[in-house]
């Protein structure tokens, strides 16, 4: 089954599905140019309403209204069916003035997903609950973009610290405008724990 066949089975509830990809993607670009105003997301609400999604129009007219309500409430309870049949497993999601804006997920589901979800969503915000494979982050980048970040790194030492700041520069180059917020030193990648070295295999990419 496509992701379209399993949006519009999320369309049963409260018009969740996604709208034409083509279209959408105007209405997404302009809101990250523009993130702060909000006449780009009231235009998008009269369009949604226009194609029939009116679950998501209503959502984006209350939350840019500020008024928290039951109706509220009710909509993004229902965003849930929407996300239940996304193909990348989302652990969790904001929605700020309608539309999402944070996500949270693993660093590999968000390599592997972040072009589609950029393109349906104006994600300003990242936490991965797992750590980025910086080598395939490092391989992606343009070699004078790499060595810049390396010579970074390599002046500020040796440390936890220095490596989740080396991590967060390659993922803010691959993804420009987006803000990461990784894991603690301690945490699971895949079924082993994973403790970043702090002196090792940093440059070993």
């Amino acid at each position: 089954m496509s992701r379209w066949e399993q949006n519009l089975i999320a369309e049963d509830v409260a018009g969740f599905r996604l709208p034409d990809p083509a279209e959408w993607g105007a209405f997404v670009r302009a809101i990250c140019a523009d993130p702060e105003s909000d006449a780009v997301r009231l235009i998008a609400a009269d369009w949604l309403d226009e194609q029939g999604f009116a679950g998501r129009a209503e959502l984006i007219r209350l939350q840019i209204a500020g008024l928290p309500s039951d109706r509220e409430s009710e909509l993004l309870a229902a965003v849930e069916a929407y996300w239940h049949h996304w193909p990348c497993a989302i652990v969790a999601t904001r929605y700020r003035r309608g539309f999402v804006e944070e996500v949270t997920l693993t660093a590999s589901r968000w390599s592997k997903h972040a072009s589609a979800l950029l393109a349906e969503h104006p994600i300003r915000e990242v936490t991965l609950t797992t750590w980025p494979d910086t080598g395939d982050l490092a391989r992606a980048l343009p070699a004078a973009v790499f060595n810049q970040i390396i010579d970074q790194h390599s002046a500020s030492g040796p440390s936890h610290s220095a490596w989740a700041e080396y991590c967060r520069r390659l993922l803010s180059a691959t993804w420009p405008g987006i803000k990461f917020t990784l894991p603690t030193p301690r945490y699971l990648r895949g079924d082993e724990e994973f403790i970043p070295e702090p002196t090792g295999q940093i440059l070993g990419i």
